[in-house]
């Protein structure tokens, strides 16, 4: 075995720069932090070969005092805290003093800043050697050269990304930093073109617009909420535009964090709309700085708080009242559509009923059968005539002020229905005409010997027990007029679904999707209309029990761009 030794301050400098440098999206991340810590309110960034070949950081921001160049490039080396006290207190991106030397370590570096003087000074620094220093013209601000990063590291450098791929992370890096610091302008470029610019001082709106596009802004929530010691504020995606693929930011007092238990949170805040997707949203945390400690790693992405279950709990409810508050302005509800004083009450006795379900205190009553049914179990206030038109028997048209709302006939079927059984505003079941004789195997009648007895009538349905088969009398409100084959297959399915918290809520999504209107089935204009109408009484009417959109809405604005009016 070898003796121990010091280490040699540059290998010293290359293993340091393997934590803080782990790519081109590392560099830009630290130059642009060490910008906007500068005060600079214009920062440009220009990539070549995606990064790999250079990176070109300018700022306008306070520069670095002459004598301090050097100092920038070692390590551990910094002006953003001097103390303990300034550590706990931090307000800057930047403290640890690695960056630059890190990154002057495995590239080909050049800093050239101006602090307010005659001319501008600069440093070239090749794998953490200063090789050359002087003076150039500059105006104030500092300009940071960033060339064949991971030159002298070869091992490193063959597990970087495709250019293109480590363009893509960097531009995601800049972005975010760009939808934080809304007051300062960006720029970021590639050889002899300007890709993205960015006025200062837009809002979060116009600024998100820009980057992720019109689309995705105009199906926002703004929310801005004061908790004890905690600011929360940001936005929303609807949840039509969730999604397996979701963009979302976490800032902790303006710092970009990662942080899977607020996440967590913000998912558990859109309770059921999201299904198997992920929320679109910008999230600013703003609490006391010595509240949270971001001395947990040296990506600085990392951060602990001393108080997580009043934030965690906070963002929960902050997520879900603005949903709740939000939910017919963000779909665009067309007023003629709904009587507000029978969506408030229909709403109210929705939210009673819901705590009566987890708390199964349902006490369900038979109906006899009726000659005839309607999908809407309230008074609604209807579109007039011709308004409403089906296009292929399985979407609606409607015009509203500001351009058109599509509807998928079966998904919001689908949504009607599940309320309507997992709600089950009047508490009945109905009985069936002719009951349904569902003969069991074995397996599922050990099943229903054993629970789902119980449970299948905690769901709605009125079973009669005999040897190896059971005899359907009535069944949940809404699924009358299923057919017996339909019932059959559906009782065997409800059989197999698993048994544990959420067979409830995944039994009743299943019985909305077998009793629904479905896609290819012509309805009449009545029809349509109450269908609608329904819809917007529900409590979370965009979205099916699946996750789906029920409707969608096209601006006037967006059928212009299309028709190539605008």
């Amino acid at each position: 075995m070898n003796r121990i030794s010091v280490l040699d301050s540059l290998l010293i400098s290359k293993i340091a720069a393997g934590e803080v440098v782990q790519g081109v999206y590392s560099v830009v991340k630290e130059l642009v932090e060490n910008s906007l810590d500068s005060g600079a309110d214009q920062i440009s960034v220009l990539l070549v070969g995606g990064g790999l070949q250079s990176i070109v950081v300018k700022d306008n921001g306070s520069g670095i005092y002459p004598p301090d160049l050097s100092l920038a490039v070692e390590r551990f080396a910094s002006s953003k805290v001097q103390n303990l006290d300034s550590l706990l207190h931090l307000q800057t991106y930047g403290f640890r003093g690695e960056a630059l030397s890190s990154i002057a370590a495995v590239s080909r570096f050049k800093i050239v800043s101006n602090c307010q003087q005659p001319s501008a000074d600069y440093l070239i620094v090749e794998g953490g050697k200063i090789i050359e220093n002087g003076q150039t013209a500059r105006v104030q601000g500092t300009t940071v050269e960033v060339h064949d990063l991971f030159y002298n590291v070869p091992a490193r450098r063959k597990f970087l990304k495709t250019p293109f791929g480590e363009k893509l992370r960097a531009k995601k890096v800049f972005d975010n930093l760009a939808l934080i610091n809304l007051s300062v302008g960006f720029r970021w470029e590639e050889p002899h073109k300007v890709i993205l610019s960015l006025d200062k001082n837009q809002t979060l709106n116009k600024r998100v617009s820009r980057i992720l596009g019109a689309k995705t802004a105009e199906k926002l929530i703004n929310f801005d909420v004061q908790h004890p010691h905690l600011r929360l504020w940001g936005v929303l995606g609807s949840p039509e535009i969730a999604s397996r693929r979701p963009f979302n930011l976490i800032t902790v007092n303006q710092r970009p964090v990662q942080d899977k238990a607020v996440t967590t949170a913000v998912r558990k805040g859109f309770g059921k709309l999201l299904q198997d997707r992920y929320p679109v949203f910008i999230l600013n945390i703003e609490l006391p700085p010595e509240q949270v400690d971001v001395n947990v790693h040296p990506s600085k992405q990392e951060i602990k708080f001393s108080a997580p279950s009043h934030i965690f709990s906070s963002i929960v409810k902050t997520v879900d009242s603005t949903l709740k508050q939000q939910v017919s302005e963000v779909i665009r509800l067309p007023p003629q559509f709904i009587s507000k004083s029978s969506y408030a009450e229909s709403k109210s006795h929705l939210l009673s009923d819901q705590k009566k379900w987890r708390d199964n205190e349902f006490d369900f009553k038979i109906q006899s059968s009726p000659k005839s049914s309607s999908i809407s179990t309230h008074e609604l206030s209807i579109p007039e005539a011709g308004s409403l038109w089906q296009v292929h028997h399985s979407y609606i048209v409607s015009e509203t002020k500001d351009g058109i709302l599509i509807i998928d006939q079966h998904a919001a079927a689908e949504r009607i229905l599940y309320e309507n059984i997992l709600y089950n505003v009047e508490h009945v079941s109905q009985a069936l005409l002719f009951p349904v004789a569902v003969t069991l195997s074995e397996e599922e009648w050990e099943i229903v010997n054993q629970t789902k007895a119980d449970k299948l009538y905690k769901l709605g349905f009125r079973v009669k027990i005999f040897s190896k088969s059971i005899m359907v009398e009535a069944v949940p409100m809404g699924l009358e007029n299923t057919s017996s084959d339909e019932i059959e297959v559906l009782i065997k399915d409800l059989l197999k679904t698993d048994d544990d918290q959420n067979f409830y809520i995944r039994s009743v999504s299943m019985m909305a999707c077998k009793g629904s209107v479905k896609a290819g089935e012509k309805l009449t204009l009545s029809e349509m209309e109450k269908l609608l109408g329904s819809l917007f009484l529900c409590r979370q009417p965009h979205i099916c029990p699946h996750g789906r959109p029920t409707l969608i809405t096209i601006t006037l604005d967006e059928i212009a761009r299309r028709i190539g009016r605008k």
